[in-house]
């Protein structure tokens, strides 16, 4: 920020450099407070409000053309864009079917000739109904037996095992419960209002106890799936933050945090929530303290001192650069220079865009033809970005928006080249965002955990929701399939049984 002297200079020169620089000023706060009210008000989405520009077309393409060549193409015929007439999507054959027959009256059934018609056929189309949520009570009866001769000598079946012993909440109920907060972002006092509704009265702090129980239960699947990500060779990892009002040291207000890893080999893929209360660099150091492999991480200063290890390589995120330079050319400021500008930042994500088509469409090649893509085709176009970025660095104001992009692309061209050399490794930390994302829904709706045990529980869960839909399931009937598995696991191997992705996915439909 710029501070005004005491007393202008009297000099030509220092006027002008002074209003110089307080123009740059004035201009970098015009585009934060736009990023500001953008953020806040606009539309969280990446993408243009009008139709993109051709993607493999530089900025510089039309003022390059000749006047005969822009006329040529002003006469070109786009053929109107037909839009087809939406077709009803069958139901799905694995729903049960009730079937309904409506017939013709008896009297109906005479033809006017007189004759007695008959049945030759019939005529079927379908609804989609459904049927609401309602409880049911599972008695669970013990039988008892005895000796009729000594009459002193009694045996009594073993009770089931049960999720939370002596409670009323099956694991069904239990299940149900944490996929409404954590999956479908339902406050627990709107849970409780719709189970009133149904005619069972369930308190909300009930409620909560019963998530911290199943929490807590669930620490052994989460040890073991954070074992597995550590084992892999690339892992992502990202944070965000959580309000937490009680337990931390910290007074309410203050931002605790969620931590996300993400990682395993093709097919195997887990993700694993970890709270802290701490966004220090200590949270990284003792979370990847056992991790050699490749790191995929923003620019956040946290996470500089577990790159200096000798066993793990830093990756650099192309989504974080590109939104950089989309913040810039969303809220570029008006006049020459700023178009300029803009014009600067849609050629740099043009270019960012180039490379995601090539990912695309290498995706489902084999590793050494698509390392073959990256090293042919994309290292070209990363040249190209990296020579333009440096040749702009002198020529925009640093505190601009633009300015930062460049900036921050520079900085971090280090780590953004490393996936030209291996066929496996990501250009972007979307994994770990998109596993944030649920998360960050469900604060919107529940605002805060009450306890750092709630926080734990949280974050335990939401692993096992995360990674259940990496697997192919569908998290409630995983869910529930863990409540009656789990109290009777007794070995490692039965605990390794019931990681996501050793199980096969289930049905989707609870018959």
């Amino acid at each position: 920020m710029i501070e005004l002297p005491w007393t202008l200079p009297k000099d030509m020169k220092s006027l002008q450099q002074l209003a110089h620089d307080l123009m740059s000023e004035n201009i970098r706060l015009a585009e934060e407070n736009k990023l500001l009210k953008r953020k806040q008000f606009g539309s969280s989405s990446e993408k243009g409000s009008n139709l993109p520009p051709p993607l493999f077309n530089e900025v510089e393409s039309v003022s390059d053309s000749s006047p005969e060549d822009q006329q040529e193409d002003a006469k070109t015929e786009v053929k109107p864009h037909l839009r087809g007439k939406p077709v009803r999507k069958p139901l799905p054959d694995n729903l049960p079917r009730i079937r309904r027959e409506f017939d013709l009256s008896e009297h109906d059934k005479i033809c006017k000739c007189g004759c007695q018609m008959v049945h030759i056929g019939e005529e079927t189309s379908e609804q989609l109904d459904i049927i609401p949520a309602r409880f049911q009570v599972i008695q669970n009866v013990r039988l008892k037996y005895a000796c009729r001769s000594c009459e002193s000598y009694l045996k009594l079946a073993e009770a089931p095992a049960q999720a939370i012993p002596k409670s009323m909440a099956s694991g069904g109920l239990l299940a149900y419960c944490a996929i409404s907060k954590y999956q479908d972002a339902l406050p627990l006092y709107r849970q409780e209002q719709i189970f009133t509704r149904l005619g069972v009265e369930i308190n909300r702090a009930t409620i909560a106890s019963w998530m911290i129980r199943v929490g807590h239960m669930l620490t052994p699947i989460i040890n073991l799936m954070q074992e597995h990500i550590l084992s892999g060779s690339v892992l992502h990892m990202d944070e965000t933050s959580v309000q937490v009002l009680k337990g931390t040291g910290k007074r309410p207000q203050t931002k605790n945090y969620m931590w996300i890893i993400h990682g395993g080999p093709p097919g195997q893929k887990a993700t694993v929530f970890i709270y802290d209360p701490s966004r220090s660099k200590l949270v990284p150091e003792k979370v990847l303290a056992d991790f050699c492999g490749y790191l995929m991480v923003d620019g956040y200063k946290s996470y500089d001192s577990v790159s200096l290890k000798t066993d793990i390589i830093r990756l650099g995120c192309w989504a974080h650069v590109r939104r950089k330079f989309d913040d810039a050319e969303k809220t570029a400021i008006g006049g020459k220079a700023s178009t300029q500008r803009q014009s600067a930042a849609t050629k740099a994500k043009e270019l960012i865009a180039k490379l995601y088509v090539l990912e695309k469409d290498s995706r489902d090649l084999p590793d050494d033809e698509r390392l073959s893509i990256r090293q042919k085709l994309s290292k070209p176009i990363v040249d190209q970005f990296f020579e333009y970025v440096h040749s702009m660095l002198s020529k925009v104001p640093p505190k601009s928006l633009l300015g930062k992009a460049m900036n921050y692309a520079a900085s971090n061209q280090h780590l953004l080249i490393r996936f030209l050399d291996n066929s496996c490794l990501p250009l972007d930390n979307n994994a770990a965002e998109n596993a944030i994302r649920p998360f960050a829904v469900g604060r919107k709706n529940w605002l805060f955990s009450d306890t750092v045990k709630g926080a734990d529980a949280s974050a335990n869960i939401y692993s096992v929701i995360e990674s259940a839909k990496l697997a192919g399931h569908i998290p409630y009937f995983y869910l529930r399939m863990l409540m009656e598995e789990l109290p009777k696991a007794q070995t490692l191997a039965d605990l390794e049984a019931l990681l996501p992705y050793n199980i096969k996915p289930m049905d989707r439909v609870l018959h």
